[in-house]
């Protein structure tokens, strides 16, 4: 055997074990590495290298292409009010006008609707309602529980009012504040200074960029500024999925900095026992509610037990199951969104002597169908006046945010889609006798408008709320690298120092790549063989994905300066590739990072991220796959 012989066998050696044992040594098997010979496009360092803060592209509110796609939503109308036989009026149900005519030849049932505790981390029964109780219902009763239906059956009598349903000729799902045990009626004693336990209110449109609040919501924006909101021109997503971004604001923690919540992992457990920032209010007397259906619950365990005192998920799932019995985005005569409104403003009537945390993330208008959120413009308004003039806001704290941009669908094709998926909208509004006790942190927060912040930086602000009405007697841990939207941030402020990881840094430059250049190609054949690896566990119900062609491409280069890159030895790459794969035509997003030494042209490559780009609906059928492994969903097609 010759040198060259030995040393050409001893380095095929160490690349096979470099490419096997990687991902095993990171714990990561999402990673695949490629170190062969590849040509980089060339790009400009030198404008990158002389910035020495965040410089963002101006995105325009209505570009030609988002213009384009800006189709007007279909109608939705709820039925008359006049259909509806029963009522709940400040915590007693009592029949209205149709419902006294028919009391005589109906019999009207309640249905006590909930989750089970022992069924949540079941893989199979985790979106599963229960009727966890049945009662007669009594004209001027209390309500009986916070969710619950009510149906009537007709005694064999002609009915004064008709319906389709020949076996209940009445039936509703209602969302109502039944008064916890646990909540004192005699309200926590106040401050030792003049400052009230300020009520927090956060509300969340799910995958709603900055930019489509102001496109789509006008009425809403235009309440918020009237009612002195400020708006945040510069928050910076965390990253592309809801938990990326609700989990570091409700508990100042990354998902991979506390213990693993997927479902099917060994070691996996509930999320009960993380820092969320409504422990240390319960402690403080407040009432707390939170709203949220999947964000915690579809790949990962969730709760053992509900996470706060009112908890609207199961009302948003038995949703699910009967929304094909109404009008689109309606339950009778309501619009849900107005049901869940009214429902805030209950609970505010409710625990009027107690201070009051809610939070609710709602995503039905504006996941996927990003044009369907005009239709929430005039009741997000409404409720947010109705709020104001009936002096709910005079001590609360109201924030008006999404989670990150439009993610899906046919928005994902226009050009400034990747930058307004990372800017997400931030408002807040703060009582003015806040603006009052708190002069230096109310100008701070008003300073930091065209600032970088974070989801972290929004918890650090809870934290120092929960400061302010504990008497400084309880401290909530922040995030390192997080600072507090009370306090001032300065303007040079670097994605690194912010905790934002470098592929979804906004200060990053985007160009366009040729879909033909042999890296391109590399990434997108790199991208499907991670999927192939996601789906061994299920390889037999699931068909094999093949490439079909790449749509689009684009690269970025990190600014070292911005990020703090000490090894000025490596330039560093992230690549995005749009690629359509030849099952029905479904298109992914994903992105690959891309590290290369100077004086060399070896590439070691890291698959980062790979998104859908469709949603679900027709473009998938995932028939054949348990709720076991519903996270493997975006990437199944059942063969």
């Amino acid at each position: 055997m010759t040198v060259f012989d030995y040393l050409k066998r001893k380095k095929v050696l160490i690349i096979f074990v470099i490419v096997c044992c990687y991902p095993a040594l990171t714990k990561l098997p999402v990673h695949i590495v490629n170190l062969f010979q590849i040509d980089i496009p060339d790009f400009n360092m030198e404008q990158e290298d002389s910035m020495n803060y965040c410089r963002r592209p101006e995105l325009k509110l209505w570009p030609r292409d988002v213009r384009d796609i800006n189709t007007p939503p279909k109608r939705s109308v709820c039925k008359s009010s006049n259909t509806e036989w029963i009522q709940a009026n400040n915590g007693i149900l009592r029949f209205t006008k149709v419902g006294l005519r028919n009391r005589n030849k109906t019999i009207c049932n309640i249905h006590i609707i909930d989750t089970r505790e022992d069924s949540e981390s079941l893989p199979n029964m985790f979106r599963e309602t229960f009727i966890i109780k049945t009662l007669n219902f009594k004209d001027g009763m209390n309500v009986p529980s916070d969710i619950y239906s009510i149906k009537c059956s007709h005694l064999n009598q002609t009915l004064v009012y008709e319906s389709t349903n020949t076996n209940h000729p009445y039936e509703n799902l209602y969302l109502n504040i039944k008064r916890h045990n646990n909540i004192s009626l005699t309200p926590p004693p106040l401050l030792k200074h003049a400052e009230p336990k300020w009520n927090i209110l956060i509300w969340c449109f799910d995958s709603l960029s900055k930019l489509s609040w102001h496109r789509y919501l006008p009425e809403t924006v235009n309440t918020f500024e009237k009612f002195d909101g400020i708006w945040m021109k510069h928050m910076n997503a965390l990253g592309k999925a809801s938990i990326t971004n609700i989990q570091p604001l409700l508990t100042g923690t990354f998902e991979k900095e506390v213990h693993p919540g997927y479902r099917t992992w060994d070691k996996s457990c509930f999320i009960d026992n993380l820092p969320w920032i409504w422990n240390p209010l319960k402690k403080l007397g407040y009432a707390t509610l939170f709203g949220d259906c999947s964000t915690f619950n579809r790949r990962y365990m969730g709760f053992e037990y509900k996470p706060t005192h009112h908890y609207i998920r199961p009302w948003m799932m038995q949703v699910e199951k009967e929304k094909h019995k109404h009008e689109r985005y309606c339950i009778n005569s309501k619009k849900r969104i107005s049901i869940i409104h009214d429902y805030i403003k209950e609970f505010w009537d409710v625990y009027k002597d107690n201070p009051k945390f809610a939070f609710v993330n709602y995503k039905e208008m504006s996941y996927g169908n990003f044009v369907d959120i005009q239709l929430a413009d005039k009741y997000q308004k409404i409720f947010l006046e109705d709020m104001k003039s009936s002096g709910k806001l005079d001590n609360t704290i109201v924030i008006f945010m999404s989670d990150h941009g439009t993610k899906r669908g046919i928005f994902k094709r226009t050009k400034q889609s990747n930058y307004e998926l990372l800017n997400p909208y931030f408002g807040i509004i703060v009582p003015t006798l806040f603006k009052l006790l708190h002069q230096k942190e109310s100008e701070n927060l008003l300073n930091n408008i065209d600032k970088m912040i974070t989801p972290f930086d929004v918890h650090a602000m809870l934290s120092d709320i929960v400061d302010m009405v504990s008497d400084k007697s309880l401290k909530v841990p922040i995030h390192p690298g997080s600072i507090s939207l009370f306090n001032k941030i300065k303007h040079s402020r670097k994605c690194a120092e912010a905790n934002i990881k470098q592929r979804f840094c906004s200060c990053n430059e985007n160009k366009k790549v040729n879909v033909t250049d042999d890296i391109v190609d590399t990434i997108a054949n790199l991208m499907i063989k991670n999927i192939t690896e996601r789906l061994k566990p299920v390889q037999s119900q699931c068909s094999k994905l093949k490439l079909l062609r790449i749509h689009k491409a684009s690269l970025s280069v990190y600014n070292r300066l911005l990020n703090r890159i000490r090894d000025f030895k490596t330039k560093e790459y992230n690549y995005n590739i749009k690629f359509i794969i030849d099952q029905v035509g479904v298109m992914y997003d994903g992105s690959a990072n891309v590290k290369i030494r100077n004086k060399s042209n070896r590439p070691f490559i890291t698959i980062t991220n790979i998104n859908r780009y469709h949603g679900y609906g027709n473009y998938e059928n995932v028939a054949c796959l348990s709720d076991e492994y519903a996270f493997l969903s975006p990437f199944c097609f059942c063969k």
